[in-house]
């Protein structure tokens, strides 16, 4: 099973590299599908080169870890969070994660993770802008 879980994991990670939406919405659970499919397209409109790849993929049980790091050049407007739309940089970025997915059925069904994502923000010179957005004095 750990191996047929990792295919899964895989598939996804290979769907956002070559762009295609439908096929890493079609790798999650229905209920996933629609914020899989925004943060696919969001990550995409700002990061028009963006590419993952995957590190480490440890597998147990019902669970698959990911060890990933993306990079990318800040290209495009794109929704960040608390911080709205931020517009272009043009700087590039590089930024590691771990995300522990959950698999049943062939299919995502829950996920967890963890990302560097106050180094993406100082590498696009955003630290500023996410301090007043979070009310950081």
């Amino acid at each position: 099973m750990s191996e047929e879980n990792k295919a899964v994991v895989k598939k996804a990670f290979d769907a956002i590299n070559q762009g295609d939406a439908a096929h890493l919405t079609a790798s999650v659970d229905p209920k996933l599908q629609k914020s899989f499919e925004t943060a696919f397209h969001a990550a995409k409109a700002g990061f028009k080169d963006m590419k993952l790849e995957l590190l480490d993929l440890i597998a147990e049980g019902d669970k698959v870890v990911a060890r990933w790091a993306m990079r990318g050049t800040h290209t495009g407007e794109a929704p960040y969070g608390r911080l709205g739309t931020v517009t272009a940089t043009n700087k590039p970025i590089n930024v590691s994660g771990i995300t522990i997915l959950q698999i049943a059925g062939g299919k995502v069904i829950n996920t967890w993770g963890e990302t560097g994502e106050l180094g993406g923000l100082r590498q696009l010179g955003l630290m500023d802008q996410y301090a007043k957005a979070m009310h950081v004095r």
